[in-house]
């Protein structure tokens, strides 16, 4: 019984860890908003933040999922998917909104290489 409860209290605390990253990864996403970035930076990070998301919420809700799938992978992957439906588009409005907050600032611009 100790142990069990041992085991739930990590598996909790790591979650929780997790839910810290992410928390702090989108506070550095906005902060990143506020200055000077590439773009491309900026995207790089709406992906990943994207992929964190959906995995953190695909743990959360991992047990239910297979309570109510009974175990089936088929239908499993199916709640998946319909997961990705909702946070998908939630991505696109966002980054739409980050890009339109960084068109009103000037972009980094790499330095043009003089040639010979």
């Amino acid at each position: 019984v100790r142990l069990k409860a041992h085991e739930d209290n990590m598996h909790n605390l790591q979650l929780l860890a997790i839910a810290i990253f992410i928390l702090s990864f989108f506070s550095a996403f906005l902060i990143l908003s506020k200055r000077k970035v590439n773009p491309r930076a900026i995207e790089f990070m709406g992906l990943l933040a994207l992929l964190l998301v959906f995995e953190f919420v695909a743990l959360l809700l991992h047990p239910v999922i297979q309570l109510v799938t009974n175990d089936s992978p088929v239908l499993m992957m199916l709640v998946l998917v319909l997961i990705a439906v909702v946070l998908v588009p939630i991505h696109h409005a966002l980054e739409k909104w980050v890009k339109k907050r960084l068109a009103a600032k000037p972009v980094l611009k790499r330095k043009a290489v003089h040639g010979k």
